[in-house]
């Protein structure tokens, strides 16, 4: 017979298990619900190409990000929305349940990783200046000159650490920050070098401007998400390594890349799962290399 402890014990069991069944029943996996919506919500700029802007002809967005987006939500087999953000805006916008991925060339940090759940690498990046052409081609020279770089972006934190002199004007996006260094309000861009290169050879004026100096950092982009959704994960890193797989992903990259530069450039990176930031997979299938050649 079973005595009043052990009659209290069971219920606490059986009062915790409830509690807990709650629980999981309570956090739908986000796969399932984008799945059953039949829609995949993705957070894009509209001011960045070549990842992501609109086309001037079309007027709809387009670019290298998109065209990720896409393959991402035909893997998941279901229909693409695209959301309209800003770098300032867009983990708030997944935080706050309005859209299931960020991409809109996002790099993964440390700090950023804290708050989203990152994919593995899709694209390599580094910060480069611009300048008039009727200026200085040294970068040494802009250590204490007026810089913009766009609000929200990992170029902030970079002239920080690296240009404390630097007095920093943040702007929106990349088109509002070469329209200030077109007007003398500021004396330098930084950005990522595609970005930049894009702005460039876009702009009516392109001669104006040149790009100066190596790149300045390695940085690796990533696919934003919400954290503790496994499955959601699996399936955009799966989608991604599919795409550079059946050569997708460089096709990809030529459409928008040769666009926007020298023809035919090379791709000078692949698809591949980093070690130490993905779980669950075996290490034949990663590199210590986040995006080697």
């Amino acid at each position: 017979m079973a005595t009043a402890g052990m009659k209290w014990f069971l219920r606490l069991l059986l009062a915790v298990a409830l509690w807990v069944g709650a629980l999981t029943a309570g956090h739908a996996d986000q796969l399932d619900t984008i799945r059953t919506a039949g829609v995949l919500r993705v957070a894009v700029s509209d001011g960045n190409p070549p990842f992501s802007f609109v086309d001037p002809l079309s007027r709809t967005i387009t670019g290298y990000d998109i065209d990720f987006a896409r393959a991402i939500a035909a893997g998941i087999g279901v229909e693409l929305q695209l959301v309209v953000t800003t770098l300032t805006d867009r983990v708030a916008l997944l935080q706050s349940g309005k859209v299931d991925l960020i991409v809109a060339e996002m790099t993964i940090t440390p700090e950023r990783a804290k708050t989203v759940a990152f994919s593995i690498p899709y694209f390599v990046v580094g910060q480069q200046l611009v300048v008039l052409a009727s200026n200085s081609d040294r970068v040494e020279d802009y250590g204490s000159s007026r810089i913009g770089a766009a609000r929200g972006s990992t170029a902030v934190e970079y002239l920080a650490n690296d240009f404390p002199a630097a007095r920093v004007s943040l702007f929106s996006d990349g088109p509002q920050a070469l329209q200030a260094l077109r007007e003398g309000a500021v004396d330098a861009l930084i950005g990522d070098g595609p970005t930049l290169a894009s702005l460039i050879a876009l702009a009516p004026d392109r001669e104006r401007f040149n790009m100066i100096g190596e790149q300045l950092s390695r940085e690796s982009i990533g696919i934003g998400m919400a954290r503790n959704e496994p499955a959601l994960l699996a399936a955009v890193n799966s989608a991604l390594l599919t795409l550079e797989r059946t050569g997708e992903a460089e096709r990809i990259y030529h459409i928008w890349f040769d666009r926007f530069g020298e023809p035919s450039q090379v791709r000078h990176f692949k698809i591949k799962v980093p070690c130490d930031a993905v779980s669950g997979w075996t290490a034949g299938d990663c590199t210590t290399d986040p995006l080697p050649g």
